[in-house]
């Protein structure tokens, strides 16, 4: 969570959730850029939503992996 900054807020006071694009830059640059209209760094959300589904699919592929392992040691 965090709060914007009254120079980029109306409510300043109005909690947000989500990632800092400062922080977010850190970890995945391809995805921010600075918008000139709002004079703000901002996060791509459409890459943050297939980086997303792939990450979901990977964590299946292993809880299917690690079932299929259970169901052949007879773990139930």
């Amino acid at each position: 969570t965090f709060y914007y900054n009254e120079e980029y807020s109306a409510e300043p006071e109005r909690q947000h959730h989500g990632f800092i694009a400062q922080e977010y830059k850190n970890v995945l640059p391809a995805a921010t850029y600075f918008d000139e209209s709002r004079q703000k760094l901002t996060i791509d959300t459409t890459k943050l939503i297939a980086l997303l589904v792939s990450s979901v699919q990977q964590l299946e592929q292993r809880v299917s992996h690690m079932e299929a392992l259970n169901a052949l040691a007879g773990v139930k």
